[in-house]
């Protein structure tokens, strides 16, 4: 039994094989009646272009997946979501615009709100519009749409148990959409964030 050369070596000799047999002087070659004739340039790079393809995929080809489609898809749905950190950003700007202090990012309270201001005892979530199912801009992809809908429903069925949960213990929760940070919008939220803190007087601390 021959014994098989090793990959780089194969490839090399197919890429040998796919290169276009130039005859007569370098970068000439015959035509239909025996002539020199130069390629066109555009030529060149279109079979530089088609070889490079091949190459990738004979490599994509080399590379599989160690995990079965379930196992892969456990494997996705157990990594932590880290929450649209982008809407994060730009609402924590919008509350240094404004002016607004006393706020904290990441406190251990139930539900964990994005934005907390424990003076007033008021959370704000600030929600993807697609993550939590927006009644404006909520939108299903096509594909896999019942794995979707589910998960979407999950999602909203956790925040209203999260949202109850919280005013029973005497807290007041913000709902904050994706869409409400536009600049269009940013001044009806500011009045908004305005107005609940104003209603809700800082504790004031008991004298020992």
């Amino acid at each position: 039994m021959t014994k098989k050369a090793p990959w780089s070596a194969r490839w090399r000799r197919r890429r040998r094989l796919l290169r276009p047999r130039y005859q007569g002087r370098k970068g000439f070659e015959r035509g239909a009646l025996g002539e020199e004739t130069k390629p066109v340039q555009s030529e060149i790079q279109g079979h530089r272009r088609a070889l490079r393809v091949r190459e990738h995929r004979h490599r994509l080809k080399a590379v599989s997946d160690v995990f079965s489609k379930q196992k892969r898809s456990s494997v996705m749905a157990a990594i932590p979501s880290r929450g649209n950190e982008s809407t994060e950003i730009r609402f924590a700007r919008l509350l240094r615009a404004l002016g607004m202090s006393g706020w904290r990012r990441n406190q251990p309270i139930f539900g964990r709100p994005d934005f907390v201001f424990r003076a007033q005892r008021v959370a704000v979530f600030v929600d993807g519009c697609f993550w939590h199912g927006c009644p404006v801009h909520g939108t299903l992809p096509k594909q896999n749409a019942r794995f979707w809908q589910e998960k979407i429903n999950t999602n909203m069925k956790r925040d209203r148990l999260v949202e109850r949960t919280l005013r029973l213990r005497n807290w007041m929760v913000l709902r904050v959409w994706e869409h409400d940070l536009r600049k269009s919008e940013l001044d009806r939220l500011a009045r908004r964030l305005r107005s609940a803190l104003s209603t809700r007087q800082p504790r004031k601390r008991m004298a020992r």
